[in-house]
């Protein structure tokens, strides 16, 4: 039996469904006849952006994030150079071996639906989506705190979900940059089939209070119920640090929770 994010947020209780999601406990006849109408495929299997309507049960609209001409509302961290925006889309890449480089919203975010496309254009490298992070002031040996200016920092803290290469197969996983771990299972093989190397690919971010979920095309890639996240944080498109890569993105928008 699966249970569908829908069915978690209409009923509220996302322990008990979670447990009987992955216990495959059968409810009765008459609460199943209920749920019906609101069960999602399995997780492997195609689910529409809006499953059973929940779209319509948000009362507020979608804001976009890139103007498709300019980076107003971003700034970047880490490696200069690196962004800029070309047809509609923002390019980010690395031409030399380099360290982290992000592109980040100037506003910080708490509970929404993100969605974006991100195309992998290189063979090597890895890049992601963070959402609810930050970027805290390193402590030196002395536990003194390091005086670089804010939008330097590069050490950064809160959840990511990853977009790579199919050498790098964990796209659409989550990974805790604090504590450095996956924190979502492996992949599926078939959900690493999911991801449209060197084509478009549609990723949507839903984040409320701790419950996050991570579709990739339509496919469920991560979900996670109880996970203790940052209440709130920034956005930040990254390329991670090391050899040269290239990444695309576009069609950026956030709804507000």
């Amino acid at each position: 039996m699966y249970v569908s994010t829908c069915m978690v947020r209409r009923f509220g209780n996302r322990r008990w469904f979670a447990f009987v999601r992955e216990a495959g406990l059968v409810a009765s006849v008459g609460l199943l006849s209920v749920l019906s109408a609101c069960t999602l495929p399995d997780k492997t299997e195609r689910c529409e952006t809006d499953p059973c309507g929940e779209d319509s049960l948000v009362t507020t609209q979608w804001a976009s994030l890139f103007d498709g001409t300019t980076l107003n509302g971003w700034r970047v961290h880490g490696e200069q150079g690196v962004w800029r925006v070309e047809n509609g889309e923002i390019i980010g890449e690395l031409v030399k071996k380099s360290p982290y480089a992000y592109l980040v919203t100037e506003r910080k975010f708490k509970d929404f639906d993100l969605e974006l496309q991100l195309l992998f254009e290189s063979e090597e490298g890895n890049s992601g989506v963070f959402f609810r992070c930050d970027f805290p002031a390193w402590k030196n040996k002395d536990k003194q705190k390091n005086v670089v200016p804010y939008e330097k920092r590069v050490h950064i803290v809160g959840p990511q979900a990853e977009f790579a290469p199919p050498n790098h197969p964990h796209t659409g996983r989550l990974f805790d940059a604090k504590i450095g771990k996956w924190i979502s299972p492996e992949l599926t093989e078939v959900q690493q089939m999911m991801h449209r190397f060197q084509e478009w690919n549609r990723m949507r971010i839903t984040a409320i209070g701790n419950y996050v979920t991570v579709y990739l095309n339509g496919y469920l890639m991560a979900e996670l119920v109880d996970y203790k996240f940052r209440p709130d944080g920034v956005i930040a498109l990254q390329l991670h640090a090391g050899k040269a890569m290239k990444a695309r993105f576009k069609d950026i928008r956030i709804r507000e929770r």
